[in-house]
């Protein structure tokens, strides 16, 4: 059975991991997914398992469309996102990763005591 991972997010936390990735054997394919291509075909281009796409993370559907058939979605992403991609690994049956996490808003109404 082939392995495919899609990662969310090319910063330095994403592509850290697909570069790492990129040397296991159990992974046969990498999806690198951004809202910027050109950061995604940048990565692309210094792996030899990947394959970039454009995609917004806030949305869950754009998500699922790029993640097709993968078995793992690594979140990079701001944990504003964390959400649509959860719901993006529910409904396509994915492992779900995540390199951060914590309120997305923090309340400014209490007070230090």
């Amino acid at each position: 059975m082939s392995k495919k991972v899609i990662i969310v997010g090319t910063g330095a936390q994403g592509s850290t991991i697909a570069m790492r990735l990129d040397r296991e054997p159990q992974v046969d394919e990498i999806i690198c997914a951004d809202y910027n291509y050109d950061a995604a075909a940048r990565l692309e281009k210094t792996l030899t398992k990947a394959r970039a796409v454009q995609v917004d993370g806030g949305n869950t559907n754009d998500v699922l469309e790029a993640a097709r058939g993968a078995q793992l979605l690594v979140n990079g992403l701001p944990p504003d996102f964390n959400l649509a991609l959860m719901e993006a690994a529910l409904q396509g049956k994915m492992n779900y990763q995540d390199m951060a996490s914590g309120p997305v808003a923090v309340s400014t109404t209490h007070s230090m005591r």
